[in-house]
């Protein structure tokens, strides 16, 4: 099994320690799960302009598609995902 975890802090912090309990219990549970990190604070990921063209004509119209559309292969082609992120 694949997992995704797309962190949105990158600190590894008390978010972090939670994220990688999460990650124990899932490893106990199926031991050959394989994860990915993804820290969004290592990729230049521009902001979105609002433009509504991934809703009409889907995410490979984005003007950031060649930012976003990586992620999104990502998670297509993972079998979960955490998302971590501080408040």
């Amino acid at each position: 099994m694949k997992i995704l975890v797309i962190d949105g802090c990158g600190r590894k912090g008390n978010t972090w320690k939670l994220t990688e309990y999460a990650m124990d219990v899932i490893r106990k549970e199926y031991p050959d799960t394989e994860f990915e990190e993804l820290v969004l604070a290592d990729i230049d990921l521009p902001l979105c302009i609002g433009c509504s063209n991934c809703f009409r004509s889907g995410h490979d119209k984005c003007p950031h598609n060649k930012t976003v559309g990586h992620i999104i292969s990502k998670i297509d082609n993972s079998d979960g995902v955490i998302v971590c992120s501080t408040t």
